[in-house]
């Protein structure tokens, strides 16, 4: 690598100055690959994957790096795909919270589904090279968009044969860096038009309102008036057809239309050619049924049923149980996990905890599993086997979401959520919350709360620095809440910002930020931070769940993944309970038990390594258990000693066995 990077940079150098394009770079490979279940004879069973030269894909990706960062600041909030910051499960916890708004408050509600055709591979060129200009992208980056899409080849690879070359006219290139980031300014076009268009309203809740929601081409327009909207959108998208080049097929869009009226829906069918009636659509993998009651129930029954149909299929194969565990983390689960993370409202707890068993029981060859689940998730650093929990999952990715809340008030959906709700002024993550309040509220924020509460005595949640300063206010006091804008103006987030260092109080400070004449409400915020309980909440070092948060705070990552690790350490340590399990054979602690936790987990051999795993967790049965199990039975050594079988003695303290140990020793 280091012995290329000269010449690339001189390469990439060259090309920024005299856009000289290396023919090589507008050649690519077409590879097709059949789609499953489908007619190998029919050209469309086939989905095409174009093969890039390596250094083009390199130089993209120094250009995309490039305009991440001001991607955010000229595409719209509602454009979540391919923009720094934004994540999937947003747009559908936008569209899930106005479907419970709608059915709680029988509303009228329109949710269309736009069809993009082929929107990658219908891209106009020249309409691409323009809106680079319009966009201000600079003169350097539009000259080499240009020069780089200008005369486009393609070969097509066919049972092993190319064809002649093919000419590429329309599209931004599949397994380009830049292609994503292109598309979304491409489509920026029709966003802009809709969520300009006045002549018909977005679904306003409060002082919020969703009008559209986009994820790359998969495109959702929601409205209260879905008549006007169905009008207006079928005149913009022509226009929009007419400059750009794509357009939606209207017979694979979809609309659902809640508390809206038998002419309403025939208006709309004769304006638009849209099919009604329709009970659920699909949105980024994801059921949105027109009950939003029963959505949680059928996607995720859905998803069980297509893991169960793998679980079957790798029945026949001979795997390890390291193997089984490796196959269920990368190629069985993946599916749940996406829905864990993106769907919102929670999946009952018991049904969780009845797939999680059939999942162990198969990696166990179908029988209940000898050693104790908490040992079987824990982490292999830790001592455990690593097998998923799906529960602890779901756990761990709505504790995440309510970190959100509490952490990204300019979000739409956490907007949204607060709206409906009436929580915009209050603490979310250091507060007692109680049953009764939790009630009150509507899902999915009653479904996050409810796991939060779960959590709250386990992870030890008290006073912490890192609160808001909402939790100056429970009494959601109007006027104390203007001072704490007064203060959140200033960039006063968290309480620990109104300490020194060493935990005093700046009365002064607080005296400049507010003025003097605002002494009784400066005399309530010193008294809070003064109590000896918030001032030692400052002081203390900071717990793994406010490590996880500031790190949210400073960064847009997922820590889902962290999160999960910290709910699996809040129950007992795994480390603790292998310590007590040998303290009467080998009268261990526990440094030395992680010492041979880590020897284990450092061995390269599988086979190996789970085998010492297994007796580490005394996973192997003895004549004692097994005599305990089945009362016909003698729990004396099956090798003829008459001593009792009991683990230690079986594997080390036995005579016939120290003969073994002894041979191994010479050997």
């Amino acid at each position: 690598m280091n012995e290329l990077v000269p010449h690339l940079e001189k390469l990439f150098n060259n090309i920024f100055q005299t856009f000289d394009i290396p023919q090589s770079w507008k050649i690519s490979e077409i590879i097709t690959i059949p789609k499953p279940d489908r007619d190998l004879k029919d050209p469309g069973s086939y989905r095409p994957i174009s093969l890039l030269n390596q250094d083009y894909k390199i130089f993209m990706k120094i250009l995309a790096n490039r305009i991440e960062n001001i991607l955010p600041k000229i595409i719209g909030e509602d454009q979540y795909g391919f923009v720094k910051g934004r994540k999937i499960h947003e747009p559908i916890r936008n569209i899930v919270n106005v479907l419970h708004h709608a059915t709680i408050t029988k509303r009228k509600l329109g949710i269309l589904k736009l069809d993009v055709y082929k929107a990658f591979d219908k891209v106009n060129h020249n309409y691409l090279f323009q809106l680079c200009k319009d966009l201000n992208m600079g003169d350097n980056f539009c000259q080499i968009i240009k020069e780089i899409y200008k005369d486009n080849m393609a070969y097509i690879r066919v049972n092993g044969n190319r064809t002649e070359k093919v000419k590429i006219q329309n599209g931004t290139k599949q397994g380009c860096p830049l292609s994503p980031m292109l598309f979304a300014m491409a489509i920026e076009v029709l966003a802009n038009k809709i969520r300009n268009d006045k002549d018909w309203r977005g679904y306003q809740i409060g002082k919020s309102e969703l009008k559209l929601n986009l994820f790359a081409d998969d495109a959702i327009v929601v409205t209260e008036t879905p008549v006007e909207m169905v009008k207006r959108i079928m005149i913009i998208l022509q226009e929009f057809k007419d400059q750009s080049g794509l357009s939606v097929n209207i017979e694979k869009s979809e609309i659902i239309c809640l508390n809206t009226g038998p002419k309403e829906q025939i208006e709309i069918r004769k304006a638009s050619g849209l099919k009604l009636g329709c009970k659920k659509m699909k949105y980024l993998g994801v059921w949105l049924l027109k009950n939003p009651n029963r959505m949680v129930e059928v996607n995720y029954n859905l998803i069980w049923k297509k893991m169960q149909k793998q679980i079957k299929s790798w029945k026949e194969k001979r795997l390890r149980r390291m193997a089984k565990i490796r196959a269920l983390k990368t190629m069985i689960i993946p599916k749940m996990m996406y829905l864990l993370q993106v769907l919102p409202g929670t999946f009952p707890g018991v049904k969780l905890r009845e797939w999680d068993s059939k999942l162990n029981f198969w990696i166990e060859g179908n029988k209940r599993p000898r050693i104790r689940k908490r040992w079987l998730i824990a982490n292999e650093k830790e001592g455990g086997w690593g097998s998923p929990s799906l529960e602890l999952y779901r756990d761990a990715f709505q504790i995440e979401r309510l970190m959100e809340l509490q952490l990204l008030e300019e979000k739409k959906w956490v907007k949204l959520e607060k709206e409906i709700n009436n929580i915009k002024n209050k603490e979310l993550l250091f507060r007692k919350w109680s049953k009764t309040e939790i009630n009150s509220l509507t899902d999915p924020l009653k479904a996050v709360l409810e796991i939060w509460l779960k959590w709250q005595g386990k992870l030890g949640i008290g006073n912490s620095k890192l609160s808001t300063l909402h939790v100056l206010n429970i009494n959601n006091d109007g006027n104390f809440n203007k001072i704490i804008k007064e203060l959140k103006d200033k960039g006063i987030i968290r309480i620990e910002q109104l300490y020194e260092k060493d935990g005093r109080v700046n009365r002064i400070r607080l005296e400049r930020w507010l003025g003097q004449q605002k002494w009784l409400q400066i005399n309530a915020i010193c008294k809070y931070l003064n109590k000896n309980e918030n001032k030692e909440a400052f002081l203390r070092e900071e717990t793994c769940l406010e490590k996880i948060l500031k790190e949210k705070s400073n960064d847009t990552k997922a820590q889902a993944s962290n999160i999960y690790r910290m709910l699996l350490q809040a129950d007992e340590e795994v480390i603790k309970g292998l310590t007590r399990c040998w303290q009467n054979e080998l009268q261990i602690d526990e440094r030395e038990m992680e010492d041979i936790v880590e020897i284990i987990r450092k061995i390269r051999n599988t086979r190996v390594r789970e085998m010492r795993r297994k007796i580490l967790h005394k996973w192997y049965y003895t004549p004692s258990q097994l005599a305990h199990f089945q009362k016909k039975r003698k729990g004396n050594c099956w090798h003829g000693c008459q001593k009792k079988g009991v683990f230690m003695h079986m594997f080390w303290e036995c005579v016939e066995v120290q003969k073994f140990w002894k041979q191994v020793q010479n050997e």
